[in-house]
């Protein structure tokens, strides 16, 4: 399920995460906030099962303010619970983890790996 509680989860969770980062550069990040998607369709269990990922929204950088497009991707683990209306949280990366985030300065992105 993904709402505004996993939301705030996940704006921690990556402040937790950035400064593990493998990338220098994002060490100093945080997150001020995560953003459902602009539109309901993509929410849908088919749309999730059809393309793996929701487009979201974040403020992030070093300041915490700039906005950033957020990409969720789905794993098998998520994919499985989020279909069948269940918490995914537990299915977010452990924070020292390195490898579930991918942030790209230029086109100001933010790649979110789940299980």
């Amino acid at each position: 399920m993904l709402d505004q509680d996993f939301c705030l989860f996940l704006e921690y969770e990556l402040t937790k995460a950035f400064p593990n980062s493998s990338d220098a550069s994002v060490r100093n990040f945080w997150c001020d906030g995560v953003l459902m998607p602009d539109a309901e369709k993509y929410l849908s269990p088919k749309s999730v099962n059809d393309k793996r990922y929701i487009p979201m929204g974040a403020f992030s950088g070093e300041s915490g303010q700039d906005r950033y497009e957020l990409i969720l991707s789905f794993g098998r683990k998520s994919l499985s619970r989020y279909v069948r209306g269940l918490d995914i949280k537990e299915c977010v990366p452990s924070p020292e983890d390195n490898n579930w985030i991918e942030v790209n300065q230029e086109q100001k992105t933010i790649m979110v790996r789940l299980l």
